[in-house]
């Protein structure tokens, strides 16, 4: 599995600031593999995150990496990467 993955989608929501570009507003989307990966006494975390240009994002954490990998697809297969559905997908506000 890849250490860490990232794609820009497009968005319809204000990300405080979402991405801007010329083909419409965008975020970066993650998969970060092992967030505890330097600290082996910790148990495995594998996070998914959906970020603005700034400080707004939403994460979806699991101990499963094969879960977190699957958000990470489910995410990047979407049309349009709004805060609703990713709230629907277990992701949190960070």
């Amino acid at each position: 599995m890849f250490k860490q993955t990232t794609v820009y989608k497009l968005t319809q929501d204000d990300w405080f600031p979402s991405v801007y570009s010329d083909w419409g507003d965008l975020v970066f989307v993650s998969f970060h593999g092992n967030i505890h990966d330097s600290c082996k006494e910790l148990e495995p975390v594998y996070r998914t995150s959906v970020w603005g240009g700034d400080d707004t994002g939403m994460e979806f954490d699991s101990t499963n990496e094969a879960e977190s990998w699957t958000k990470f697809l489910q995410v990047i297969g979407l049309d349009y990467v709004n805060m609703r559905e990713l709230n629907e997908l277990g992701f949190k506000l960070v």
